[in-house]
């Protein structure tokens, strides 16, 4: 009998717990690893590929505004020929996207080269899909504001300083690379897919109450460090060797996501050949510039395009009369090739020289020119072959001389291969500098013998200054040297005034 009882009190909790369940509203949890809108369909080979980083944007028509559009993500994966649709999975509900209004888009805006990217509308519970005509790696985004998606192929990645781009040796799921042998990068860069800053959009509002009439441009350039890539980053830092040309490698490596699995690496490619630099045409970008009193702005051609002057292997433009505004109101400028921006010189791609070179600074994390006080400018821009270095002379128009004095000589720390610059006082009449001067040591092949140096301006033999041989300096087309012997090398203050002309030196105690 007990028995039996305790049975039939077992049967009754049992009997108890299932209504209890069956009155739950609780809804039904979801058996996924991973929530977010994922990418499905015979491309992904199968898998589902959650598209979940943070989409950056620029919300309105002015590159100088970004932000990150809430319910917008990207993600970067190696797709095979194959159709494509989408489902979105939260904790406790899924949803199927297909496609409508499929269109593919070339665009030559905002980008060296053109390109092509797919856009299309997602429809909940729709059937069709969207077709990958060819295997490679593919940028994807989804905005659920607008109900959009983006497919795009990763054809090249762009260093923002050069034309060459990095494009695919091998690729598939288990990772991608890309390269660019033999570049001639020679500072700071930023990283464009597909050569472009972003993609526009600009049917699609962004919204909200302070740009409510522009619309989206995704960004896919990228800043901040080799292995580090962010959207809208600061310049990426590197430094080659001098003279040298490098190998730059694109590794992308489908465990990290987004661009976070895109890191670069470099390697020394060997010497380079001197650049032709006679097909330059210079001439000025930015809102900084003015014409008759009016920004020239960012859209337009180049102001003031011009060719280069060449002696040997130094290449120089000369501009008269430049307008250049303050930085109110965020206004920069830089130097920009052929009216593009393939080819771009900023204030930290420059040596500044000149009786105005002080008035001149960085501006912008771009690294455009910025100057405290509107004036009028006289420039000389001057780059040396063999050795890429750019200088720039300015001096206020009509005033100070913009010539740049340098000691030249196997005495100096350039040698006769490259001028060693001076700083000029207010008034561009003076110039000093100090450093060490040295004779020259025997080598194998060659005795010990004086080291030599004299002046020159714009790295150009055409204007020199050098030793009298009675105590005194004078201007000459092939001036003598003034030497330096074993005894007397050591640390040294010179000062040179280019009008006179003459030149003090001093030895300074150790």
């Amino acid at each position: 009998m007990k028995k039996n009882l305790f049975y039939f009190m077992m049967l009754f909790v049992a009997l108890g717990f299932m209504v209890s369940c069956d009155d739950d509203d609780d809804p039904e949890v979801i058996d996924n690893p991973v929530y977010g809108m994922q990418v499905i369909g015979t491309a992904t080979d199968g898998k589902a590929l959650v598209i979940d980083k943070s989409q950056m944007v620029e919300p309105s028509s002015s590159w100088e505004v970004k932000s990150v559009r809430e319910g917008m993500y990207y993600g970067i994966y190696y797709l095979t020929a194959g159709e494509l649709s989408f489902k979105e999975v939260t904790a406790t509900s899924e949803v199927i996207y297909g496609i409508s209004e499929v269109a593919e888009t070339t665009q030559t805006a905002e980008a060296e080269n053109a390109f092509t990217f797919s856009r299309g509308n997602l429809v909940v519970d729709g059937t069709e899909t969207f077709n990958i005509a060819s295997e490679g790696l593919y940028y994807i985004m989804t905005d659920k504001t607008s109900e959009t998606f983006w497919v795009m192929k990763i054809n090249s990645f762009l260093i923002s300083t050069i034309e060459d781009e990095a494009t695919m040796v091998s690729g598939s799921a288990a990772g991608a690379v890309y390269e660019i042998l033999g570049a001639d990068v020679r500072g700071e860069f930023k990283v464009k897919i597909n050569s472009a800053w972003k993609i526009i959009a600009d049917d699609i509002l962004y919204g909200g109450t302070e740009y409510p009439e522009d619309g989206i441009r995704p960004i896919i350039s990228f800043g901040g460090a080799l292995n580090a890539l962010t959207f809208d980053g600061s310049e990426i830092p590197f430094t080659p060797i001098a003279g040298h040309l490098t190998d730059f490698t694109f590794n992308w490596d489908p465990s990290k996501k987004g661009i976070a699995g895109i890191t670069i690496t470099t390697a020394d490619a060997g010497e380079k050949v001197p650049t032709d630099y006679s097909d330059y045409l210079l001439g000025f970008i930015g809102n900084a510039v003015t014409v008759a009193d009016t920004s020239w702005g960012w859209g337009n051609e180049s102001y003031e395009n011009k060719l280069p002057t060449k002696d040997g292997l130094l290449y120089t433009w000369t501009w008269t009369n430049v307008s250049i505004a303050d930085t109110t109101g965020g206004r920069t400028w830089k130097f920009r090739k052929d009216n593009a921006w393939t080819f771009t010189l900023g204030f930290e791609n420059v040596t500044m020289s000149g009786s105005a070179s002080s008035d001149f600074f960085k501006a912008s994390n771009d690294g455009n020119f910025g100057i405290g006080t509107s004036k009028v400018y006289d420039m000389i821009l001057t780059v040396n072959a063999d050795n890429d270095v750019w200088t720039l002379g300015v001096a206020e128009a009509g005033g100070a001389t913009y010539d740049i004095w340098g000691l030249i000589g196997d005495a100096t720390p350039g040698g006769w291969g490259a001028d060693t610059e001076m700083t000029p006082n207010e008034d561009g009449t003076e110039w000093t500098w100090t450093g060490n001067l040295a004779s020259v040591p025997a080598t194998e092949t060659t005795e010990a013998k004086d080291g030599e140096f004299k002046f020159r301006a714009n790295g150009s033999w055409d204007s020199q200054i050098g030793d009298d041989g009675a105590g005194g300096a004078e201007f000459s087309s092939n001036a003598a040297s003034w030497k330096i012997t074993a005894a007397e090398a050591g640390n040294y203050t010179i000062v040179l005034n280019s009008v006179t002309p003459s030149m003090t030196i001093t030895k300074n105690s150790k």
